[in-house]
């Protein structure tokens, strides 16, 4: 009977164990997950800041005002401990297309707007 008990006790530690290492797993990832989309967002801002403060200026197509295509936003003062250079901001015209490795994103700015703003985060998910 106590053979029995153990051998319960042993079984449920196992499946209990699986379930917090999983969790723990997916939380990490999801963590991760929202670090990047913040990250893209601050990515954005930032950009909209260097252009209203003068700093950078539109330059054209697929650009990016310091001339990398994409820029990697790698100023000091930018969230380096969550970005790690991850960050891609790229300034893009009117009916074209951002290009971003194998990623496309349309442009449709407002009326009155000559340029779009893209932010990308490389994010890769490690199990």
């Amino acid at each position: 009977m106590v053979l029995a008990t153990i051998m319960i006790v042993v079984v449920l530690a196992n499946v209990i164990l699986a379930i917090i290492s999983n969790q723990s797993r997916i939380t990490r990832h999801e963590v991760g997950r929202v670090q990047a989309y913040y990250a893209a967002q601050a990515g954005l801002v930032y950009a909209m800041e260097k252009l209203r403060n003068g700093t950078w200026t539109y330059t054209g197509t697929n650009s990016c005002p310091n001339g990398g295509v994409p820029c990697y936003v790698t100023d000091s003062g930018f969230l380096p401990y969550v970005v790690l250079n991850r960050v891609q901001v790229i300034f893009c015209d009117p009916l074209s297309s951002c290009n971003v490795g194998t990623s496309s994103v349309s442009c449709n700015p407002p009326t009155g707007i000559n340029f779009c703003i893209q932010s990308f985060v490389n994010y890769t998910y490690n199990p």
